[in-house]
């Protein structure tokens, strides 16, 4: 009897070796392969019987395309096996004869082809699953996206409000609600700077201490309404005059006290400039024009007069008492010895 001959068809070698020794010596020619095309030459030049790790369905289809009498799938049972090669060996005319290589290959390619129609399928088939998926997760991150923006946008939105909404509340906790000059509070912060840097600079500071002459019969005969007017308008005009580095404050009540750098002449020059302006300015109240109004100044110089805000306060103030001492609508300078009536 012809040497049995078994082709062994798989791609790891440790696989083909394991099934060699689950075979055993009994005679056996074992021949190999590690895929198809490298089976089907082996076909094409003895016949053999076959088993490989196929599908059930598609050993089947390998097995009559190639005239295999016998075939199995993995896993290998090993008493089946031995029984299916002792069979073929009892009855050789079992073994079909090999087609021709050409149908082999015609086969072979036609089983491959099925498969590969049915991987793409799959593929497909995945492939609009992932489609579907990547376009949910595009339509929800675009809802993140949107949604984002809208939050940014919202808390742009009230850093901005809280930013106007800070500033508003600065300017009126340094500005006069009534006349919108700088009110006591912002002259007494930035007083002191200011004399600081004069110092530091060497330059002279003027502070010229402003009041109403008889306001309180402005008052008395017209109301308070008209004494607000009366100080809105005056302190309007003033603001129109002084220059952009000077500081205007209301002080308190019916003073106004106004701060920039200059020697004495100018400080004297500007005071009796505003002076006779307010005096030269006409107001007028519900349709009839109020009496003319007219201030008084005192004037104090940094340093002077004073070393610090207080001091250059105090001896403004002191000039404008002198002021009001002289018969008011007058300027007063102060001097070091004590008041220098001008």
């Amino acid at each position: 009897m012809d040497t049995a001959r078994i082709l062994l068809v798989d791609d790891h070698a440790s696989n083909r070796q394991l099934l060699k020794g689950m075979l055993g010596n009994n005679g056996y020619r074992f021949l190999e392969a590690c895929d198809g095309v490298e089976a089907l030459e082996v076909l094409a030049r003895e016949p053999v019987f076959i088993t490989a790790d196929y599908l059930e369905k598609d050993a089947r289809i390998l097995a009559e395309a190639c005239g295999v009498a016998h075939y199995m799938t993995k896993p290998i049972n090993l008493p089946l096996l031995q029984g299916s090669i002792d069979l073929l060996l009892r009855e050789p005319g079992a073994v079909q004869t090999c087609p021709s290589e050409n149908r082999l290959l015609h086969d072979y390619a036609q089983l491959l082809a099925n498969k590969l129609h049915r991987q793409l399928g799959a593929l497909s088939h995945l492939n609009a699953q992932l489609e579907l998926r990547v376009e949910e997760r595009t339509r929800q991150l675009n809802m993140a996206v949107t949604a984002l923006e809208r939050e940014i946008a919202r808390r742009e939105a009230a850093e901005e409000a809280l930013r106007l909404s800070n500033v508003r509340l600065t300017e009126e906790a340094l500005h006069d609600s009534l006349t919108c000059l700088y009110n006591r509070r912002y002259l007494e912060l930035s007083l002191e700077r200011t004399l600081q840097r004069c110092a530091h600079d060497g330059k002279m500071l003027g502070v010229m201490m402003i009041d109403f002459d008889h306001f309180k019969h402005c008052n008395d005969n017209y109301g308070h309404v008209a004494g607000d007017v009366v100080l809105v308008e005056v302190s309007r005009y003033l603001q129109s005059l002084v220059r952009s580095e000077d500081m205007l404050c209301r002080y308190g009540g019916e003073e106004l006290l106004l701060v920039m750098q200059a020697g004495s002449e100018v400080l004297w020059e500007r005071a009796e400039a505003l002076r006779k302006g307010v005096q030269a300015l006409t107001i007028a109240w519900e349709g009839r024009e109020l009496p003319r109004v007219t201030v008084s100044v005192g004037l104090a110089l940094f340093p002077e007069h004073g070393r610090n805000g207080a001091e250059l306060i105090q001896a403004a103030d002191s000039a404008l008492y002198a002021a009001k001492q002289r018969g008011r609508n007058c300027t007063v300078l102060c001097n070091q010895a004590g008041l220098s009536l001008q």
